[in-house]
């Protein structure tokens, strides 16, 4: 389905608004308890050992958004405002992910509403301003959705590393993410009693 110039304009208008929203005033408030745990984690003056060690100490999550943080601030500079700039990146990307997700489900212009809610959900738009993991969380789980959605339809290397390396980050991500791929086991599952067929590839990365 091709866009005419109506949707066009008003797909750009709704993004336009939701990242305006998400970057707008994103270091306006300090930073929370949650937010400092992250900060002090990731610190880039930290090495690697004393990440981990830190991230043991004061986090009740897994290490790896931190770690991402920490390169982060290695190469734009330690700052909170650089800190809540990654997560108004996700948010802003998570925009694109959902309205091309539910374009995938259905063919027709529902994806403009779909679109139309994540860019001016206020909780998205909170935890796009904030320095936590969730923000990415959210993003990476709409990406991988996709990736399966996709290999579903049809098959290749490039759509199975993609999925690979998004269930990587996801799954590392935080533990919630579990449910995600329990999901995709139960799908399979009923596709092979169903159908009888059976994605070995995807079936191997979601076990592995």
């Amino acid at each position: 389905m091709r866009l005419d110039v109506y949707e066009k304009y008003l797909l750009f208008f709704i993004c336009f608004f939701g990242i305006f929203l998400r970057y707008v005033n994103h270091s306006y408030d300090n930073l929370w308890y949650d937010e400092i745990i992250s900060f002090w984690a990731a610190n880039p003056d930290f090495s690697f050992q004393e990440t981990l060690n830190q991230n043991k100490l004061i986090e009740v999550n897994s290490v790896t958004y931190n770690l991402i943080l920490k390169y982060f601030f290695l190469i734009f500079g330690y700052s909170t405002e650089n800190g809540r700039l990654i997560s108004v990146i996700c948010g802003s990307c998570s925009i694109l992910t959902v309205g091309y997700l539910c374009r995938m489900l259905e063919k027709n212009r529902i994806y403009l509403f779909a679109i139309f809610l994540t860019s001016f959900n206020i909780y998205l738009i909170s935890y796009s301003q904030e320095m936590r993991v969730y923000s990415m969380l959210f993003f990476f789980a709409s990406l991988n959705i996709i990736f399966f959605l996709k290999i579903i339809d049809k098959n290749s290397i490039i759509l199975s590393l993609g999925f690979a390396f998004s269930s990587i980050i996801l799954s590392s991500l935080h533990p919630f993410s579990l449910i995600i791929f329990l999901s995709y086991t139960l799908y399979l599952g009923l596709i092979f009693l169903n159908h009888k067929k059976i994605y070995k590839y995807l079936s191997l990365i979601i076990f592995l």
